[in-house]
């Protein structure tokens, strides 16, 4: 899960309108309001763009010109998070509520007595389910460039034979081309890396449009404030001032989790990406205690569902010690599934192993008791 906050985006300025971005967001639309391809708030379902924009844009009272007044969001899940979840619309808006609900907390900030929450802050969200590579994107720069030169050689080799009658010289072009063509570096799904290619595959995703004022108009929130120490008074009130970039990212990491039953792999989770660039001794800890192999690794998660998951431990604890055995053949099977799929595992299945191996233990003659 890579959950980001943007400030300036390529689609429009944010200390202006942001009627550019909304129509940006609007590219997958078909027309027809019925379908996924519309926005959503904390409250509806379904929010027309131009109701986005005059919302959006009239929520600006005391802000300054260059001041931002508004923010994105961009919520990223892994393909592998969005296959346990079956790339469900409602499960991805119910999340982006509650990691709406996360963003306002983070502040810190009170409104009537009470904590912030995502129902006062003034967003919209619209799902979207497609990709291309960008030029912005640095881990294909490279790529970009191998393949920028093959495309240009090949598009020279085209031209030639468009003016090339003869057939024999237009069988060795044809060849020239097709050897061209294969120097091309491709991704899993066989499409040329180059920016402006569409991205085959589960690419679905969550932008968020977030006012910088509150619902109220009386609150500005700004998530790139940074985060102090102690409190400052605002109208008689002592607040913390800032807003904890990484805290929430880890948050809506953990939020998934826990709302989905995801058990996460170590090298899928936002503290260890973290680590790998920003703190190098925590990301040596890490690698220390890598789960060596499958079965290590199917532990590892086994072990993270039973803090997770209240009915894994019911069932851990459901296999008494003279059926250790069973519990073996169960790590064994989450070993073999790990092994396919080290990102993470669903507690569900986790759970349908040990029921399975509480079955073989009984099959065995073994009694266990709840």
């Amino acid at each position: 899960m890579y959950v980001k906050i943007h400030g300036t985006t390529d689609y429009a300025p944010n200390t202006g309108s942001c009627v550019d971005l909304v129509c940006y967001l609007e590219k997958e639309n078909t027309g027809d309001f019925s379908t996924d391809h519309h926005f959503f708030s904390h409250l509806k379902d379904k929010v027309r763009s131009d109701q986005v924009m005059v919302a959006v844009d009239n929520n600006i009272h005391k802000l300054k010109h260059k001041e931002a007044k508004f923010f994105m969001l961009t919520i990223n899940p892994s393909k592998d998070e969005l296959e346990h979840i079956d790339n469900a619309p409602e499960k991805l808006k119910d999340y982006t509520r509650k990691v709406m609900d996360v963003y306002a907390e983070n502040f810190g900030r009170e409104i009537d007595g009470r904590p912030l929450r995502g129902d006062d802050l003034l967003y919209f969200a619209k799902i979207e389910y497609k990709r291309i590579y960008k030029p912005e994107e640095k881990q294909h720069w490279e790529t970009y460039t191998h393949n920028y030169v093959i495309r240009k050689e090949r598009t020279r080799l085209k031209a030639l034979l468009s003016d090339t009658e003869v057939k024999k010289e237009r069988r060795l072009l044809e060849g020239q081309i097709t050897l061209e063509e294969r120097k091309f570096i491709k991704d899993e799904h066989e499409t040329v890396i180059l920016p402006g290619n569409k991205k085959k595959g589960l690419n679905t995703h969550i932008h968020v449009i977030v006012s910088r004022k509150d619902r109220s108009g009386s609150m500005s929130l700004s998530p790139f404030a940074k985060p102090r120490q102690g409190e400052v008074q605002l109208n008689g009130k002592a607040y913390k001032i800032g807003f904890d970039r990484h805290g929430f990212a880890g948050k809506c990491e953990t939020l998934f989790d826990k709302q989905f039953g995801y058990v996460r792999g170590i090298k899928n989770s936002y503290s260890y990406r973290y680590s790998k660039i920003h703190d190098i001794p925590r990301y040596l800890q890490y690698l220390y205690k890598m789960p060596k192999d499958a079965g290590q690794l199917a532990n590892y998660l086994l072990q993270k569902a039973i803090r997770q998951n209240k009915e894994v431990r019911a069932l851990v604890h459901a296999i008494p010690r003279s059926a250790i055995g069973t519990l073996d053949k169960v790590v064994e099977g989450m070993a073999r599934l790990a092994g396919a799929n080290p990102t993470g595992i669903g507690v569900t299945v986790i759970k349908t192993l040990l029921k399975e191996g509480i079955a073989i233990a009984r099959g065995g003659g073994i009694n266990l008791s709840y």
